[in-house]
Formats: C-alpha cells, sequence, structure tokens
C-alpha cells in the first residue's frame, strides 16, 4: 500500500488473482466522469509468469471502468508491465447501460454516448449493442467474479 514506483500510463498490464490463477487487465485511458478504463483481456493464466505480451494482441474480453490506481494501492491488482496497446484498443466511444424496475418486470436497454451523455432508448436490441461494455464502474469483487465464470458480455441480456 501506498507509494508506487510507476506511474499510470496506457499500455499498463495488471494481474488479479483468480481462482484458477490470474486474469490480467491493461489500462486504456481515462473514460467518462475521469474513470479510468481498462481492458479485461481474454486470456488467464494459471501463473503470474504465463503472462506474454502477446496476450495484450488478442482480442479483448470487454472494456471496464474501474479505479485502477486505488485497486493497485490496496494490493488488489499487481502490476506486470507496460506494453504497447494494439492499433484497435482505444477508449470506448459507447456503453450500455439497462434500466430495472422489479416491481414491474420492465427492462429498458440503453445506449449511452460518452461525448454528450445522451441516453438513446432502445428498443430492439441486435449482436452489434451485445457487445457493448456495461456503462457501470466495476469493483474487484465483480471483476474476479466474471473472471472465475468466464462471463463474457453476449450473456448479460
Amino acid at each position: 500500500m501506498g507509494k508506487l514506483s510507476h506511474k499510470l500510463v496506457p499500455g499498463n498490464v495488471y494481474a488479479i488473482p483468480i481462482d484458477r490463477g490470474y486474469g490480467f487487465l491493461q489500462y486504456v485511458g481515462k473514460g467518462m466522469s475521469d474513470i479510468e478504463v481498462a481492458r479485461v483481456l481474454a486470456p488467464t493464466a494459471a501463473e503470474l509468469g504465463e503472462f506474454t505480451p502477446q496476450m495484450c494482441l488478442q482480442k479483448e474480453r470487454y472494456y471496464i471502468r474501474m479505479v485502477v490506481r486505488a485497486a493497485e494501492r490496496r494490493g488488489l491488482l499487481k502490476f506486470v508491465g507496460n506494453y504497447p496497446l494494439p492499433p484497435d484498443a482505444a477508449l470506448p466511444t459507447q456503453y450500455r447501460h439497462l434500466e430495472y424496475v422489479p416491481h414491474r418486470n420492465i427492462r429498458d436497454w440503453y445506449v449511452v454516448d460518452v461525448a454528450t451523455w445522451k441516453y438513446r432508448l432502445v428498443r430492439k436490441p441486435d449482436v452489434d449493442f451485445f457487445k457493448l461494455s456495461c456503462a457501470g464502474i466495476w469493483n474487484i469483487a465483480l471483476l474476479r467474479e466474471r473472471l472465475e465464470q468466464n462471463w463474457s458480455l453476449e450473456e448479460w441480456k
């Protein structure tokens, strides 16, 4: 805990311990509301030493908004190193959001535009809609759970 020996810069890779080893995320930059955005990398590894820079070149599982630096300071993430972001990795311009009213069983999906903060109701979500990452801010417990379940965006419907 406390002061870290490196800066938070795009390309930083962090490991998160999970039941079957480690999951990895790569910091992309600051997004909506100045919250840190990271790519959750697709591969996991049984041992920390199994991480390779080629893992960063693969398509990510999804993007998350999360307080990466605070999680690292608390020892919840381990800094692995800095590796170039792939050319197609960028801050998302849109996210998806679910508005759910349980007592009326209403589920409304929205696309959130990052530049304008406008929410657009989506009456009939298509395949591309379900590839958008979640607009919410993740915590370590949720990220660990999703990695252990090998969860994908397509499962969130």
